[in-house]
């Protein structure tokens, strides 16, 4: 017998055993105790045989009641399973026979025991004969033994997904699409969907493409030039020649022998073998790169053939092509990167959010002693770097805006110069040239921080014995041509220059030290600093130029664009931004604490909520003029939200905490305002706030 069996003999007797054995032992104490009661109180003997008899009639009258109300119970329990099981199987085949997709249900020998109408119509068979049949009887000859073995994994897996080439009654082949899942010890089920016409309008669609992919590579022939060569060598170029090359038509479009001396010379042997392979009888092709007017070489595809002692064929301008595959490429590797580092960076942000926060709620304390303020001042000053380097490294490889604020180069150069002092060896020496009276500019001052750390690093390991390392700021000119081939206006640029006197660069790899992953420091770079710092320069609208010579060292300049109007900002402190009620829905407890406490130190009055629900009982209150939101803090519900907002008249503006917009406050949206702000950063939002609360109460006439 097996231990199903055993278990369901069990259950079936145990419980009637139960009762009868708590029936025996309460008859048992009942005529012990009652006897010993009776025969204690009662000394005649006449009545206590009559009272024997009246409590031998009660114990069997309550005994049959017992036993007949548990039997009713157990009855009515009986039947109410068993209805429970009738009304779900009838559900169950309810729900198989109007599925809108085929059904088959099987037992573990793999024999139907059930399809529905939708699967009938799939296969053509009739369901009560597809309940005849093996599952791998629906299947062609050569195809069941893969049936086989895909019902088989079915009892050491839940489920399967698989697609089945399956024969149709009337001879066409269906393309079946089935899942298929165990519902019980025996029983499978599966749901079987037609993709025929799905596969059709793909392989439609796969031609149609084809179709297309053709029509645009004979539409990219906008940039071809024809060519021949007589027998006597005389090459003659197509009148496009000017238009792709920028060469003198008039002058090079006919000219003797092959034109070597315009064809890069790493590529000289692709056209000796193109031209072995024309000799033989066969149309060839090849990829070259050929020089423009003004020596820029260009990537060109020729395509070339010989017949009777004629050459003729075709170039074509790729150039473009090659760069948008480059592009793709350094695009691939920065997403591949930004994968990499954006859970790291996530969570490092927020330990940083409440260090820099409450340390700089900490500096604003007047309590503290100097010694005190000056230990914060450290904590504060390096948690700060920390953000300026996961937000840099979040800046490369994900292209997060850039924060510009109003400063000064010179400041910036002397804040990175003290820190620069330990990360340079003793046979370094570290010098600053700085322009007096520099004007400001308008940069992102963590950025800059990190171009300048950058470029000095890069100085130091080209130092191999004992050299220099010059940061320099004065004012320089861009000329027209400097601007044209940058795209950058003509005018005075503010200059900030890193130039050291080491080994210096190969002229080879001067025109690539910018880009990803390419460094001339073997295993030991990244390829990452050059790049990161030609971004950051390129999104702050300046100019980056590289000067080295090998033996004499290098110079990089960058230039960055002067600014209309100049001036040292200042914290505001409590008066200076009129008093505006602030409800901040945030996630977690530390960054709603850090908030509400700098808006108490700016003399804002501001307080935390818990939840949506929470911020509309608070808005109920009245005198709340901005919400400070985090989206994460509304999944799948930002458009209600706002629309409880409006129906409670609520005409306020929103702060939106992180770089993700809900779309539904778009309209609203005052600011962006960083998990690691600095009280800088609140107390701008809040300027543009009041500005905005005065324009709405004193409207232009």
């Amino acid at each position: 017998m097996t231990l199903a069996g055993q278990g369901w003999q069990r259950r079936t007797w145990w419980p009637a055993l139960r009762t009868s054995g708590l029936y025996a032992l309460v008859a048992c104490l009942w005529i012990y105790f009652s006897d010993t009661v009776l025969g204690a109180m009662v000394h005649d003997r006449a009545r206590l045989t009559w009272l024997s008899t009246v409590k031998g009639t009660l114990f069997v009258l309550v005994t049959a009641l017992l036993l007949f109300l548990d039997r009713h119970a157990g009855e009515k329990a009986s039947r109410r399973k068993r209805r429970e099981a009738e009304e779900g199987e009838a559900r169950f085949r309810s729900l198989i026979e109007n599925a809108p997709v085929g059904v088959v249900v099987a037992d573990d020998r793999g024999r139907i025991t059930q399809a529905n109408a939708a699967m009938a119509e799939v296969t053509g068979f009739p369901a009560a004969e597809l309940a005849q049949r093996e599952v791998w009887d629906l299947a062609a000859p050569e195809a069941r033994p893969g049936v086989v073995t895909d019902f088989r994994r079915l009892r050491t897996q839940d489920h399967l997904h698989t697609e089945l080439e399956v024969p149709h009654r009337d001879g066409r082949s269906l393309s079946l699409e089935i899942s298929a899942a165990r519902i019980g010890a025996d029983l499978n089920i599966a749901f079987v969907r037609d993709a025929t016409g799905r596969k059709a309008e793909e392989k439609s669609r796969e031609a149609a493409s084809a179709e297309r992919l053709a029509m645009l590579e004979a539409a990219s022939v906008a940039r071809v030039v024809p060519w021949s060569m007589d027998p006597e060598g005389w090459m003659n170029w197509g009148e496009s020649l000017g238009a792709v090359f920028q060469w003198p038509g008039g002058v090079v479009r006919r000219h003797q022998g092959w034109p070597w001396e315009r064809i890069h010379e790493d590529d000289h042997l692709r056209l000796r073998i193109a031209l072995a392979q024309a000799d033989q009888g066969f149309v060839s092709g090849f990829e070259c790169r050929m020089a423009q007017k003004g020596h820029r070489w260009i990537w060109t595809r020729w395509t070339l053939a010989e017949e009777g002692g004629r050459y003729h064929g075709a170039v074509q301008d790729i150039h473009e092509q090659h760069e948008i595959q480059a592009q793709l490429l350094q695009t691939q590797k920065l997403e591949s990167m930004g994968t990499l580092v954006g859970g790291i960076t996530h969570d490092f942000n927020n330990l940083l959010m409440a260090i820099l926060g409450f340390s700089e709620l900490l500096l604003q304390d007047a309590s503290l002693t100097k010694v005190q303020l000056r230990g914060v001042d450290t904590i504060y000053r390096a948690a700060n770097r920390g953000r300026t380097l996961i937000d840099q490294f979040l800046g490369f490889s994900r292209k997060l805006p850039v924060r510009r604020v109003q400063a000064n180069l010179n400041h910036l150069l002397e804040e990175a110069s003290r820190l620069l002092q330990h990360a340079l060896s003793k046979n370094v020496d570290l010098r600053l040239e700085l322009a007096p009276d520099l004007p400001d500019a308008h940069f992102d001052p963590g950025q800059l921080h990190q171009v300048v750390m950058n470029l000095t690093l890069n100085a130091r390991d080209a130092i191999q014995d004992h050299g220099t390392i010059i940061l320099r700021t004065g004012l320089a000119e861009v000329g027209p041509e400097l601007a044209v081939a940058h795209g950058r206006p003509e005018g005075a640029y503010l200059l900030l220059e890193v130039a050291d006197d080491g080994v210096g660069i190969p002229a080879e790899a001067l025109h690539r030290i910018f880009e990803p992953f390419f460094t001339t420091k073997g295993a030991k770079g990244t390829g990452l600093g050059l790049s990161m710092v030609h971004g950051i320069v390129m999104e702050h609208g300046g100019l980056l130029e590289c000067r080295s010579k090998v033996g004499e060292g290098t110079s990089m300049r960058i230039l960055l664009p002067l600014m209309a109007e100049a001036g040292p900002r200042h914290l505001a402190g409590p008066g200076a931004i009129p008093r505006l009620g602030i409800l901040v829905l945030a996630t977690g407890a530390a960054f709603q604490e850090r908030i509400t406490g700098a808006l108490g130190m700016l003399g804002q009055t501001g307080a935390p909520a818990a939840s949506p629900e929470d911020a509309l009982e608070h808005l109920d209150q009245g005198g709340w003029d901005l919400l400070i939101l985090e989206p994460e803090t509304l999944p799948a519900q930002g458009q209600a939200f706002r629309r409880a907002l409006e129906d409670k008249g609520w005409k306020g503006r929103v702060i939106s905490v992180g770089s993700r917009l809900d779309p539904a406050f778009q309209s609203l949206t005052l600011g962006h305002l960083s998990r690691t702000f600095s009280l800088f950063d609140l107390v701008a939002i809040l300027d543009r706030a009041s500005l905005d609360e005065t324009h709405a109460q004193n409207p232009a006439p």
